[in-house]
């Protein structure tokens, strides 16, 4: 899906749980802007059925995955990149 522009870049987190309600393994994908996401399953789908096989094939693959893992969500969040502020300091002599 990279080569097609529909996905930017996928990372791979690891850190140690601080609970166990905590996740070690945080999986990100990153997409252009959010309209990326309009009509991204039509331009995905066929993308997974090529790569994945069918829907049946791509479910029995979910329940293998979840015998050995277990997934605590999703969440939608934007990237922000904090610039430089400058501060004066002034000294009163």
């Amino acid at each position: 899906m990279k080569k097609r522009g529909l996905i930017m870049d996928y990372k791979s987190l690891l850190s140690d749980s601080s609970n166990p309600h905590d996740f070690d393994v945080l999986l990100m994908v990153e997409y252009k802007n959010i309209p990326a996401f309009d009509g991204f399953r039509e331009k995905a789908d066929p993308i997974g059925d090529k790569i994945l096989g069918s829907e049946e094939m791509q479910r029995q693959g979910t329940i293998k995955r979840m015998e050995v893992r277990e997934i605590m969500g999703d969440k939608l969040m934007r990237e922000v990149t904090l610039s430089a502020l400058s501060y004066q300091l002034s000294v009163i002599g």
